[in-house]
């Protein structure tokens, strides 16, 4: 049978193990790259500007200037094939500079409509970047704390293979209850190592011994804050924003049509007739083509317009009422797992383990076993809080997307307790 263990020993054993592990750690800082949230968002803007510089198509567009004559038309007739009675007439087009000015804004708008779309899709992949932050440190915390398992349930097999050949009373079952939890946990560790070499890659970092270092990471109380302030900022959300300017083409394009009508003086042209048996001043005549203003000329365009209007408008209400109601679903879930957190973590503070493990090395009857089993306890209750934990954050980025809010152009860190500026 094994001999019983001193405090004072045990003590010794913890002080060497956490020399060595601090060590290993130091050891590892100084020869393995890191990487924070900040950095790999800056690296994402970086990519994204670089990207659309490569993608940038030539926008720019020769609008019209300040003129008078919109058209300059000549026209020849000949008079039964005579060349001898042929007309030619020259006719200017004009164009008030009221309509131009309007046409210009209207198509200056629908170049602003394409490049926010455009920019908004190229943003589209920012909700996936922050999850795969957050699953990054969390896949790391896990290694850990699978590695600490792994040693641990090693260590009570040894013990118990040890006690069942020196005691046949106990159970075999056991020791291979142990080898299947401890089978259990090193797929839970390959699966995480390979998970977290897929997101590395994702993020075009190369090293996979990479440490991750969460400086300044949002803590849950400061996303609650985050979250109750969402509500007034859906108007920031890209859908709203495109539909928006939707309905300001349309504006424009009313009031385009609306001051059309303005337009008095069509053309003066000059017409010149061949006619022998006239004088040349007889030959040629002047004609001014004058627009009789009428409120009622573009009707049919301004309802069809107006009828579009409404259309848009109503979108826009099942923009804000889809988005509303979505935000109230994802809050509540968002909360609701944020008390689950809070409920278990009380309960692991009432439960203390770490003060019984500590009444344990300090009484007489300290045995490896159950000191084993009580470090194992430990760990599972850190890997069931960290679940909990991983779920609030990968909600919380799935509550800010819904708010239009997670892109790299609102240049703010989300993940930041102070959600500080990414550049």
């Amino acid at each position: 049978m094994f001999n019983k263990i001193t405090p004072g020993t045990l003590q010794k054993i913890w002080l060497v193990t956490f020399i060595i592990l601090a060590i290993s750690v130091r050891t590892l800082l100084a020869q393995n790259p890191y990487y924070t949230p900040q950095s790999i968002l800056q690296d994402a803007i970086r990519a994204v500007e670089n990207n659309t510089a490569q993608d940038q198509m030539q926008t720019d567009v020769d609008l019209p200037t300040r003129q008078t004559i919109d058209q300059i038309e000549f026209r020849t007739e000949f008079n039964e094939l005579d060349l001898e009675q042929t007309e030619y007439t020259l006719r200017v087009g004009f164009r008030n500079d009221k309509i131009r000015r309007l046409r210009n804004q209207l198509y200056q708008m629908r170049l602003n409509f394409l490049e926010n779309d455009y920019r908004y899709s190229v943003e589209d992949s920012a909700e996936s970047l922050y999850k795969n932050i957050v699953a990054l440190h969390y896949l790391g915390v896990k290694d850990s704390l699978y590695l600490q398992n792994t040693s641990l349930l090693e260590d009570k097999n040894n013990l118990e293979m040890e006690l069942f050949q020196n005691d046949d009373r106990l159970n075999f079952n056991d020791i291979l209850k142990i080898n299947e939890r401890n089978k259990n946990v090193q797929l839970l560790l390959f699966d995480a190592r390979q998970s977290k070499s897929e997101i590395l890659q994702s993020l075009l970092i190369e090293e996979n011994n990479a440490l991750f270092d969460k400086a300044n990471w949002i803590t849950i109380s400061s996303i609650k804050e985050v979250i109750n302030g969402l509500k007034n900022k859906l108007i920031n959300h890209p859908s709203l924003g495109l539909q928006a300017d939707r309905i300001n083409l349309l504006n424009q394009e009313y009031l385009l049509e609306e001051n059309d009508k303005d337009n008095i003086l069509d053309f003066v042209q000059l017409k010149y007739k061949i006619d022998d048996k006239e004088p040349i001043q007889k030959e040629l005549s002047l004609g001014v083509a004058i627009l009789i203003p009428y409120k009622r000329t573009n009707t049919a365009n301004l309802a069809k317009i107006e009828i579009e209007k409404i259309e848009e408008n109503y979108k826009q209400r099942e923009i804000i009422n889809e988005l509303n109601s979505e935000l109230d679903d994802e809050a509540k879930e968002l909360i609701s797992l944020i008390e689950r957190y809070e409920f278990f973590l009380q309960f692991i503070e009432d439960e203390n383990l770490q003060s019984l493990k500590e009444k344990y090395l300090a009484s007489e009857q300290v045995s490896p076993i159950p000191l084993v089993n009580l470090e194992l306890m430990l760990t599972e209750r850190r890997l069931d809080l960290i679940s909990l934990e991983k779920d609030i954050y990968m909600q919380y980025i799935s509550t800010l997307a819904n708010t239009g809010l997670l892109r790299l152009s609102t240049n703010t860190n989300y993940l930041d307790d102070g959600l500080a500026p990414i550049e």
